[in-house]
């Protein structure tokens, strides 16, 4: 595969952490890779490539509903507004993400999903995630115990 368009970034990216077609993150990211974002934290390197497991236990059966807009910001910095659906305890949420990435010679060498923690939480979480998600501990809580499920699930599986 050869570079693509900052046009084209969203849709591969998104597909390949969906777990749609992950095979294309080799191809799309640096491999010494920067990613963020304020539910799971910083990622770099080797890691980046176990983001598809990740988003599956803490957004189960979420999918990209829309990309609304790119833009290019200059100096290889682009920006994307996008829309997320995903269900968790039988409740459908939507969330609008913002997806901020760099490209250096046609791949991405950095990335990070800016969206209101609280909101995810509220809707995850039900009543409870409305009253406590706009807390830090409530908030780390929720991001401990993605990540000690998908240590559990790396451990079974390596």
């Amino acid at each position: 595969m050869t570079a693509f368009s900052y046009l084209d970034c969203p849709a591969i990216i998104l597909d390949a952490l969906s777990g749609k077609n992950t095979d294309l993150l080799d191809h799309v990211l640096q491999p010494d890779i920067v990613y963020y974002d304020p539910l799971h934290g910083f990622f770099q390197q080797t890691d980046v490539w176990q983001l598809p497991a990740l988003f599956a236990i803490s957004m189960p059966h979420f999918r990209w509903v829309a990309v609304l807009d790119t833009r290019d910001e200059g100096e290889g910095y682009f920006i994307c507004q996008i829309t997320v659906t995903f269900s968790t305890q039988k409740r459908p949420g939507s969330l609008p993400v913002t997806l901020h990435w760099k490209m250096i010679d046609g791949k991405v060498a950095e990335m990070s999903l800016a969206f209101r923690v609280h909101k995810y939480l509220s809707q995850r979480d039900g009543l409870a995630g409305q009253w406590f998600g706009w807390n830090r501990f409530y908030q780390r809580s929720a991001s401990n115990k993605i990540k000690k499920r998908w240590l559990k699930q790396q451990s079974k599986s390596g």
